[in-house]
């Protein structure tokens, strides 16, 4: 989709040229909204709170959705850069079953992501474009008497009457389809993103697996090797074992077995390695994005809030606040995703620790046992998701952005209280 959208192109896919219109023509769409929204509250600001709320609250998203998809286009070398590490990572390292199972197993969940942030971002959009019609037909159906205004979705300024036939309803039909855009591009970067930090954390648990079963093998071979002995002649070994020569086979097996050890955790730390590139490319491609997301979305929960406290407080019921109420739990759920799942990169990578202690070292040489405490000091500090430079995905950053928009709601409504 972001492909078709021009938003996106897979490095070497052709010509340049229909891409660069194709996302030139996305992002004037994107562009519309912010553009009339604000000339909306310079040139003919609404004097109803709700309204003036909901035309600041969808200037800011359509704002912040501009800037994120231009910051998209501007970064998606870095996606190229790590998509190409992902697949050598997923390549190279993992190929037993169990490996498989466990990267399925995080496909499938991002699977499920996408589905629900479809019916999330679809029931949004519609609800959006619906609702002038809705509250138009409410109004007539209550016999008030008067003449019902025509509204439309998004809040525009032009300095033509734009309730007069045809202007409203080419303005509706634009309109339309620049909510579905905006809801089409937030949905597609978002689920990116999100599957990029799954597979990620697929590629952490799948090096957890490996570095925990080390020792698997080297007990496998040592069984088959003693089920060997025991089905082997009793003369052939006494022959042997009066050679000597048992003795110094058995040393040169343990030695090789040791060195395939030592080989195996050689592969674990590259494999490692290539994760920490990962990391690096998808903190660049989304660090300024996500950012820019979070602010907006503690900025939009804090206006939000303050609007339907307002009007609770003025008693004015909550059937008039009720789009921007509906709003907040999306806002959230926007949010929290990218805090769980860059928590789950967290977790994963803290298992490191616990995966490379119980790995059956006791059994190993000296020169495993070195190797593997420096891998283990390595792994000591965890991988973490920073976006802006000083903001970690976490579970804690999600409370951080509570907090923030209960801060900034806590002290508007001290000032709107004094005035």
């Amino acid at each position: 989709m972001l492909r078709l959208l021009g938003l996106y192109q897979q490095k070497g896919g052709g010509g340049r040229v229909k891409p660069k219109l194709l996302s030139a023509l996305s992002l004037i769409f994107l562009l519309y909204h912010p553009v009339f929204a604000a000339m909306k509250l310079y040139m003919e600001p609404p004097e109803d709170l709700v309204e003036f709320a909901l035309c600041s609250f969808s200037f800011i998203i359509s704002d912040g959705v501009f800037v994120k998809t231009a910051i998209f286009i501007a970064d998606r070398g870095m996606l190229h850069q790590m998509l190409q590490v992902l697949s050598d990572s997923r390549r190279l390292y993992g190929g037993e079953e169990t490996s498989k199972k466990i990267r399925n197993r995080y496909e499938n969940l991002a699977e499920r992501v996408l589905l629900y942030m479809q019916v999330s971002t679809m029931l949004a959009s519609v609800g959006w474009l619906a609702a002038p019609l809705v509250f138009r037909a409410l109004a007539m159906a209550s016999g008030d008497g008067g003449e019902v205004p025509r509204k439309l979705p998004l809040p525009v300024w032009l300095p033509v009457d734009v309730q007069e036939t045809p202007t409203y309803e080419i303005l509706y039909v634009i309109e339309a389809y620049c909510v579905t855009l905006t809801g089409l591009v937030t949905l597609c970067i978002d689920v990116l993103f999100i599957r990029l930090m799954l597979m990620v954390t697929a590629e952490l648990e799948v090096l957890n697996y490996n570095v925990a079963t080390m020792a698997k093998r080297r007990e496998k071979i040592s069984d088959e090797r003693r089920s060997l002995e025991y089905q082997q002649g009793t003369e052939s070994q006494d022959f042997y074992r009066g050679d000597k020569a048992l003795p110094m086979a058995s040393e040169s097996y343990e030695d090789a077995m040791d060195n395939e050890l030592y080989q195996q955790l050689v592969t674990n730390v590259r494999h490692h390695l290539i994760i920490l590139r990962t990391v690096d490319l998808l903190e660049a491609a989304m660090s300024k994005s996500i950012i820019i997301l979070l602010f907006i979305n503690m900025g939009a929960l804090c206006s939000n809030l303050l609007v339907v406290g307002v009007l609770l407080q003025a008693g004015e019921g909550v059937t008039r606040p009720l789009t921007l109420t509906a709003m907040i739990p999306f806002l959230l759920y926007q949010t929290g995703m990218f805090c769980v799942f860059g928590q789950m990169v967290t977790d994963q990578s803290e298992m490191l620790t616990t995966s490379a202690f119980s790995c059956g070292w006791n059994e190993s040489d000296a020169r495993f046992r070195r190797s593997l405490l420096i891998f283990m000091a390595m792994v000591n500090r965890p991988l973490e998701i920073t976006v802006g430079k000083t903001c970690k995905l976490s579970r804690e950053m999600f409370l951080q952005v509570l907090n923030g928009s209960y801060t900034l709601f806590n002290m508007f409504y001290q000032v709107h209280s004094t005035s």
